[in-house]
């Protein structure tokens, strides 16, 4: 398994200079993935609650980035725990600060 959610973020990161970026995948096998690469700025929960609300389903929201403003991380990971939405990060990705 953990192989196979490396692959799947590998293939979802878009790497983006000091701002996020969030992509829906729209799943494999059964389970939904969100990607969240990069600086969490103004704006960016707002920008995950409007992706997350369209899809249904187990969903794993891939995280990779340097941290970022803190309200909006907070409010993402709010809102990823309020949905039950599992997290991960790929092995060698970084996850620092606000993105922990």
């Amino acid at each position: 398994m953990r192989v196979l959610l490396c692959g799947v973020f590998a293939g979802l990161v878009a790497i983006s200079a000091n701002a996020v970026t969030i992509k829906n995948d729209g799943g494999r096998g059964g389970l939904n993935f969100i990607a969240i690469t990069g600086e969490i700025t103004r704006g960016d929960a707002g920008k995950f609650d409007r992706i997350v609300s369209t899809i249904s389903g187990p969903t794993i929201v891939l995280l990779e980035g340097p941290g970022g403003l803190i309200v909006d991380g907070l409010n993402i990971g709010s809102s990823i725990r309020n949905r039950g939405v599992s997290t991960g990060v790929a092995v060698g990705a970084k996850c620092a600060s606000v993105c922990a």
